[in-house]
């Protein structure tokens, strides 16, 4: 009786303190009871008050589960596989305030649905009868349906539509007529009513298709290479109502194209490389500006330049910063900030780094600011802070103590443009860096002191001033995978959630707040030198909710389990404190942006949104209940969300662009 005052008067303390940001991490249920692990890493979503996940309790094997972070609310929703095997339940997908998802019952992998309970989960249709299963896969949201691919025994894999209901789970168009998949690939929302995607009918070869959900608005788009060869098209983005996509006729090599989802209207924008010869090689990096495309290629007539393109011959053109062959020596990825394009080059006289920007169109680029001496030529990559700066940093190049790396930083001005190399830290950004967290004027990231050993620092970004915020593992690094980290750890209400390793605890979850007192071990789950959270690279997958960080850990007892952090308990106080910091990422985004509060805030304070496009009509409107929101059915472009609590509004910008 009195273990268990004891631990009542502790929660209490711990809810009634508002000052308190998270607790201790702790596991929520031993659900395959002993050593035995009730699945490798976390694979569900968040739903309702909790999350919806696969575990295998070493009875039922592996289920459909729900936990609101409680033992008593940790269960198996449905035994949807009667048995020790299981259905392994794959591909969560929210749709319609449910969750629409894949299972192996006796009829095999089909298309299932759950609102969480026993009676809501159920089977939405056995597609292909039998035990082979249909194989569900490559969900898109379209309208008030969803689309995937599905394959059966007398049509191969075609394209479906479903509303969740057996009678409106339907085969669109059996696209290569009998057995035969037509092989859908590329499924592009064009946020018009209709989706583009590449297909195989078995007479034209892989070309581009148009759906609207119909059969009869089904159809091919256009035969780009004639016959049964394929164009191999690579679908780019959407840009003023045209699909822009890369494709080979033949006899022009791969070049842009354009649809506008009608064989007329598809057609080769221009032949940028004269001839049988590609203009585009690998993956090409566009950008969607001003409603148009713009993106980098070599031709022997003007070199590596800059074009755009609206879709039309006479609109697609070239800004030869360089003239002649020998081309521009760009040196950063095309960045959009504060509806300005931005990009910086190196000429090779004077080691010159110019930094421009682009108004409104590519013949109209302007110098902001000139930089001279030993710059480095490496690929910088341009990353958003709080929308009052974006900085770049050099990507590319091995990281050298002695001589350090280059970082830049502006806010569009010459004024505020600025480059810093400092001897002091190195960067690596090989990987994605547009989840790094950014608090108050700073970004946090590990860096190297110059003595080989990687520790997490502050570096001010007006400044590039980096500063260590602690020591983790005075004799090595803190994160062993630092070299290959994804960036995939967990920024919240101005604190991130990492992996460290201190020296005498192993890999274990971390927070900080960006000073030395705020950056601590959470809880040692695996007592000594193991591990205790389930890591790749050096990141853990986590799932956030309104309350809980939900992840994979093993603490040397139980096997890996399935744990919860508990966010803040309220909010109130310091509401609108934090929404005057309020920022959104990443920027540019393609399927969602997520906001740096946690879904506890949109819980516990009203907060309405209105988007609009760039000619300011509205788009969507509505109130958030979590800290993201999802944009896939928007076109490319530019965007402003407003965002309005009772006592506040704010304004952010944000880009679509995939």
């Amino acid at each position: 009786m009195k273990k268990l005052l004891l631990i009542s008067f502790i929660a209490i303390t711990f809810v009634n303190n508002k000052n308190v940001f998270a607790q201790t991490p702790s596991l929520i249920k031993d659900i395959y009871v002993g050593a035995n692990q009730s699945n490798s890493a976390l694979n569900g979503v968040a739903y309702g008050s909790g999350i919806i996940f696969t575990a295998d309790n070493g009875i039922n094997g592996s289920e459909i589960w729900f936990s609101d972070a409680s033992v008593a609310g940790t269960n198996m929703i449905k035994d949807i596989n009667p048995g020790t095997t299981g259905s392994n339940p794959l591909s969560y997908f929210s749709y319609n305030s449910k969750l629409l998802f894949t299972a192996n019952d006796a009829s095999g992998r089909e298309l299932w649905i759950t609102d969480g309970t026993l009676s809501g989960t159920n089977l939405v249709k056995d597609i292909n009868p039998g035990a082979a299963g249909s194989n569900p896969a490559n969900f898109n949201s379209f309208g008030l349906n969803v689309l995937f691919v599905a394959s059966t025994v007398a049509e191969g894999g075609e394209l479906w539509l479903t509303n969740g209901s057996a009678g409106g789970t339907v085969l669109v168009k059996d696209i290569w007529p009998g057995i035969a998949g037509s092989n859908i690939v590329q499924v592009t929302n064009s946020g018009l009513g209709y989706v583009y995607f590449v297909a195989n009918n078995g007479v034209n070869g892989e070309e581009l298709w148009v759906s609207d959900g119909s059969v009869g608005g089904t159809v091919l788009v256009k035969d780009i290479f004639p016959g049964t060869g394929t164009s191999n098209i690579q679908i780019c983005k959407m840009a003023g109502g045209l699909l822009f996509f890369i494709a080979d006729n033949g006899v022009n090599g791969k070049e842009l194209w354009r649809s506008d989802g009608t064989t007329a209207g598809t057609f080769m924008t221009k032949d940028i490389n004269i001839g049988i010869a590609n203009t585009f090689s690998g993956n090409p990096y566009t950008i969607v500006y001003n409603n148009k495309l713009f993106f980098m290629v070599f031709d022997p007539s003007n070199g590596n330049e800059m074009w755009e393109s609206n879709g039309t011959f006479a609109g697609t053109v070239v800004n030869n910063l360089t003239p002649g062959n020998g081309g521009t020596n760009f040196v950063s990825n095309l960045y959009i900030y504060n509806n300005n394009l931005y990009f910086l080059v190196k000429k090779a006289t004077n080691d010159t780094m110019i930094f421009y920007d682009v108004l409104n169109n590519v013949t109209n680029c302007s110098v902001v600011k000139k930089f001279t001496g030993q710059i480095s030529s490496d690929f910088y990559n341009f990353i958003q802070t709080d929308n009052s700066k974006f900085i770049a940093l050099n990507t590319n190049v091995a990281c050298i103590s002695t001589s350090g790396e280059n970082f830049f930083v502006s806010d569009g001005t010459a004024l505020g443009s600025n480059i810093i190399t400092s001897k002091e830290f190195c960067f690596n950004f090989a990987n994605s860096v547009t989840k790094i967290p950014f608090i108050a004027n700073s970004w946090i990231y590990p860096i190297d002191n110059g003595t080989g050993d990687k520790e997490l620092n502050t570096i001010n970004y007006f400044t590039g001033t980096p500063n260590l915020i602690k020591n983790i593992n005075p004799t090595a690094n803190f994160n062993a995978a630092f070299n290959s980290w994804n960036y995939k750890n967990y920024f919240l209400n101005n604190k991130y959630y990492f992996l460290a390793n201190d020296g005498s605890t192993g890999s274990e979850l971390w927070v900080t707040d960006g000073t030395n007192g705020g950056t601590n071990l959470t809880l040692d789950i695996f007592p000594g030198i193991t591990n205790g959270p389930v890591s790749t690279n050096g990141d853990f997958t986590a799932i956030v909710t309104a309350n809980n960080i939900f992840f994979y850990a093993n603490n040397g007892s139980t096997g890996r389990e399935l744990w919860a952090l508990l966010l803040a308990t309220s909010l109130k106080e310091n509401q609108n404190k934090l929404f005057e910091n309020v920022f959104l990422f990443p920027n540019p985004a393609n399927e969602s942006i997520n906001f740096n509060l946690s879904t506890e805030y949109f819980k516990e304070v009203k907060v309405e949104y209105v988007i609009y496009n760039s000619v300011g009509q509205e788009c969507e409107k509505g109130r958030l209940f979590e800290n993201k929101i999802s944009i896939s059915t928007l076109a490319d472009g530019f965007y402003n969300i407003s965002l309005k609590t009772p006592q506040k509004t704010t304004v952010l910008k944000f880009i679509k662009n995939e």
